[in-house]
């Protein structure tokens, strides 16, 4: 039934990548800086895009956008006006047809940056409209394929990669958003590992002119409608918008395929899509010792006539765990952990370059933070507290120890502070703060710098980020997202024999539907198990690493293939800690070791850059 991955093969550069920088210098300083600077960017992008010479796509007097491997559309009117889409394409949900380059660009010249709203995330472009006018640049309306914007003294400039602008800038670490990094999992908002270079966040766009930067918002978040009045109404809407989002993509793309686990929210996207249809789809599916994923999908495969690839993560070349962690982890401008990372692009290398869908973000509308959380009232200090103990700072959080002493004693202080400042602006009530914190943080922020990877290889089909899931999840009471019963109910309108297939670990849809007791009684166990994992986290015990991971670190530390001497020269760390972890006399988990290595490789890159360039 399923078709397997090959036998291994030599590893290179396999997946491929691109890179992008738009720089502009006051033109009374370009002749006597814009050599260097130049020249430090394209050796950044030499290191970043190996197997693409980078080229000039505008080349000015004082200003030049250059990029090496970029797949996504380019339109050009002369020398001087141009718009290229960074990544391998994007699609727009209200004409449901994959964007052309000059219509793009007509509608950039016409709207601005607001063009870009119709196109469902992950996708920016870089572009100029006007002769010798300004660059622009802009990131979607959720903000997932990730870019990046600095000022310096006389020239600005906007990339697709945080490292290098940083290595432009020459200011450094930003050790306190790399403190909470470490905590979370993701840079919250948009803070970067480099100090004086920010995250385009969902929305906004930049212009670049006569060396000066300045940040707008193109498209606020959409405002809360009312709220469904019934259950039987927010049923309705949902299966209007979930067949609207999926149907909008799958119409625009002859050819698509489907991540398919043995989850929900993919199950969702399986269910939007026509029937006659599913036995042509793509559908690809990891496997790992222990996930039950497999089965689920067997069976689902047997219903819908569809033959999946499978990728058995067990198959990792643990041989070459430091070549693959450390070049995953490069092409996400080391803000992403690389033990995990690797084993993904090691995945996506075994996979067709497809369109692909996935049920990224259908958390959105299951209340992906609710279990144990209050539903009335707004932001607390305790209630934010509360959810660092045993949300947040768990499974991602870096051990302690390896700090030094006076950063240790000021870094939970710092998160919570910051979570706090983050959240006070999401909602009225709390669970409006916690799905918004989930859209624009943990969706944006951690799966962005993943999507940002793979939307330059593929086109990244995201149904759970068009405007119209968006606004009906938010118009759903919590008590009706609790447990999955509104995603339920939805999935099981569209197709009533998917929903009575069993899902991984779970009940069928069908049940979770019905919100039986037998449902409650496993919810509340559910959650009771995963608060014991936590406490035991925080008593010490390791954290659940990710699948795959724990095989990269195992590899990474038979062989020995790490040093930590530029991040032991970091004041953010305890010396002697990081000795004693290149020693292998401190056992480190994978959170932890993925941090340090993020620091070290960061450090070696702008170290690289500064020397060659």
């Amino acid at each position: 039934m399923f078709e397997s991955s090959p036998p291994e093969e030599p590893l290179h550069a396999f997946v491929h990548h691109s890179a992008m920088v738009a720089l502009s210098f006051d033109p009374r300083l370009a002749v006597e800086l814009r050599p260097g600077i130049e020249r430090r960017a394209r050796t950044a992008l030499a290191v970043l895009v190996e197997d693409c010479l980078p080229q000039a796509r505008i080349d000015g007097q004082a200003d030049v956008v250059i990029e090496a491997g970029c797949a996504g559309p380019f339109f050009g009117t002369g020398a001087s006006c141009f718009v290229l889409g960074i990544g391998a394409g994007g699609t727009n949900w209200e004409q449901k047809k994959r964007v052309e380059a000059k219509a793009l660009f007509e509608r950039l010249r016409d709207s601005g940056a607001g063009a870009l709203s119709e196109i469902t995330p992950p996708f920016a472009a870089v572009y100029r409209t006007q002769p010798l006018g300004p660059l622009y640049a802009a990131t979607d309306t959720s903000g997932l394929f990730h870019l990046y914007a600095c000022q310096g003294e006389g020239w600005s400039a906007c990339s697709s990669s945080c490292l290098l602008l940083g290595s432009l800038l020459g200011q450094g670490l930003d050790l306190e958003a790399m403190g909470i990094y470490s905590q979370l999992g993701f840079y919250l908002g948009a803070q970067t590992p480099l100090r004086g270079v920010r995250r385009l966040v969902h929305g906004e766009s930049c212009r670049l002119a006569e060396g000066r930067l300045s940040v707008e918002v193109y498209a606020r978040p959409r405002a809360r409608l009312p709220m469904f009045r019934s259950f039987k109404e927010a049923t309705d809407a949902g299966v209007e918008a979930v067949h609207s989002a999926v149907g909008a993509l799958t119409e625009a793309h002859d050819t698509v395929g489907i991540s398919l686990s043995g989850g929900l929210d993919s199950r969702l996207v399986l269910a939007a899509i026509e029937t006659e249809r599913r036995a042509s789809l793509g559908v690809v599916t990891l496997h790992s010792p222990g996930n039950g994923d497999r089965a689920v999908v067997e069976q689902l495969a047997e219903t819908c006539n569809f033959t999946p690839k499978v990728v058995d993560i067990s198959a990792f070349p643990s041989g070459l765990a430091d070549g693959l962690a450390r070049g995953a982890s490069l092409r996400r401008g080391h803000c992403a952990n690389p033990l995990t990372t690797a084993v993904w692009e090691w995945a996506e290398s075994k996979l067709p370059a497809t369109p692909r869908l996935h049920g990224q973000n259908g958390e959105f509308a299951r209340g992906f933070y609710y279990p144990g959380q209050p539903l009335r009232g707004g932001v607390t200090v305790s209630r934010v507290e509360g959810l660092m103990r045993w949300r947040l700072l768990v499974a991602e959080s870096v051990t302690p120890r390896v700090f030094a002493r006076s950063f240790r004693d000021e870094l939970r202080v710092n998160v919570r502070d910051s979570l706090v400042k983050t959240m006070q602006g999401l909602g009225d009530l709390w669970p409006e703060v916690l799905d918004e914190f989930y859209l624009q943080q943990r969706m944006e922020c951690w799966v962005g710098a993943e999507m940002s990877r793979t939307s330059t290889r593929r086109v990244d089909l995201s149904p759970f980020f068009d405007p119209r899931f968006l606004d009906w999840a938010r118009r759903c009471p919590a008590a009706i997202k609790r447990n999955s019963r509104i995603v339920s109910t939805v999935l099981e309108a569209l197709d009533p024999g998917l929903a009575r297939a069993p899902l991984d670990g779970r009940p069928s849809p069908h049940e979770l539907s019905r919100n039986s007791a037998r449902v409650r009684v496993q919810a509340a166990w559910t959650f009771a198990s995963k608060a014991a994992r936590k406490l035991r986290r925080r008593l010490g015990a390791a954290a659940d690493a990710p699948v795959g991971a724990p095989a990269v670190q195992s590899a990474l530390l038979e062989h020995g293939r790490f040093l930590l001497g530029r991040a032991a020269a970091v004041d953010l760390f305890d010396p002697g800690t990081l000795e004693e972890v290149m020693a292998g006399r401190f056992s480190t988990d994978v959170a932890t070791l993925g941090f340090l290595l993020n620091v070290e490789w960061t450090l070696e890159f702008l170290d690289h850059v500064q020397s060659v360039a």
